[in-house]
């Protein structure tokens, strides 16, 4: 339907979610691929050896002052109603797409729904993503409900505490934990920006989201789908120009998936071309490149589009023949 495609629509879409969108990210400092981040290679292959030296991560470095842990200890109402209103008005825009009317009420909203046949691609083409956005929706309806209305909540260091009041009984609490509620804001930050456009769906993106979403089943009430929790490194390779084209990438793979056999794992290959003992050039092929097909990996052509600086942090021993 090419109302889930038309640019004004979700161009609409992302004005309407802007200020909420903006308010998480802010607060939880989200970005479009967790995965891949500023640090260095942590396996490296030193010129002429077959077999990598893994670099341990340094640990996590002392930080300043940051408002957003002192707002996150007693926001966490604010964040959770935050959050569900996104679906809410997700959930509106498709229903407008498939020209159904509502009201302000969930119970109907939530009918509706189940019932429509058009959708944006993303979710027609993951069902296992629409299944747990809807799960969302219909299942937190209640808690939203007793924040908004009730005073059966609580908030303590990030972690919330909430009941379901509706019909004026309550209920034993639920309790979502300070991490397990950035997860649901992330999640539903994800899908919003990937439907809209603004964020990329790929490989990665969906192995990331589908972790997510299994951390925080007992929401949506979904089975877990990969158990591996996903991890993505850079592999660093130096070698001469003459084997750049006979790369052992299976080995590569073989060695990686030694190290990180209890993850979903990818990575990245930074290649150095060296001569006599120097750095010549440098390559970087991200894990989509290398990996297009599943089934094989190879270094991608032309080469020259691949082309960076030389890293600024070589070890000279990885140099040595």
């Amino acid at each position: 339907m090419k109302y889930f495609t038309n640019v004004q629509e979700l161009q609409k879409l992302s004005n309407r979610t802007e200020y909420e969108a903006y308010f998480l990210k802010s607060v939880y400092e989200l970005v479009e691929q967790p995965l891949l981040s500023s640090r260095p290679d942590v396996a490296i292959y030193p010129f002429n050896k077959s077999k990598p030296r893994f670099i341990k991560n340094a640990a996590g470095k002392s930080t300043p002052y940051n408002w957003r842990l002192d707002f996150l200890n007693a926001g966490s109402p604010l964040v959770f109603v935050t959050t569900y209103k996104l679906i809410d008005m997700l959930v509106e825009w498709i229903l407008k797409g498939n020209k159904q009317e509502y009201s302000f009420r969930f119970a109907e909203k939530i009918k509706k729904l189940k019932k429509i046949s058009a959708l944006p691609p993303l979710l027609k083409q993951h069902s296992w993503l629409l299944e747990r956005l809807v799960g969302l929706y219909e299942t937190l309806e209640p808690f939203r409900g007793t924040i908004i209305h009730n005073e059966s909540f609580s908030a303590t260091n990030g972690n919330l505490t909430v009941s379901n009041s509706k019909k004026n009984q309550v209920e034993p609490p639920i309790e979502i934990s300070a991490d397990i509620l950035r997860r649901f804001a992330h999640a539903v930050i994800t899908v919003l920006k990937c439907i809209e456009g603004s964020w990329k769906f790929d490989k990665l993106q969906e192995r990331y989201l589908s972790y997510i979403l299994n951390e925080i089943s007992f929401l949506h009430g979904h089975q877990q789908l990969d158990p591996k929790e996903p991890t993505h490194i850079c592999v660093r390779k130096y070698c001469s120009c003459s084997e750049m084209d006979c790369i052992d990438l299976p080995s590569i793979n073989s060695d990686i998936a030694s190290k990180y056999k209890i993850y979903d794992w990818s990575f990245d290959l930074h290649l150095v071309i060296v001569s006599e003992s120097t750095p010549s050039k440098a390559f970087f092929f991200p894990w989509d490149a290398l990996s297009p097909d599943e089934n094989e990996m190879s270094i991608p052509s032309p080469r020259h589009e691949y082309e960076k600086e030389i890293p600024n942090d070589i070890n000279p021993e990885d140099l040595q023949p």
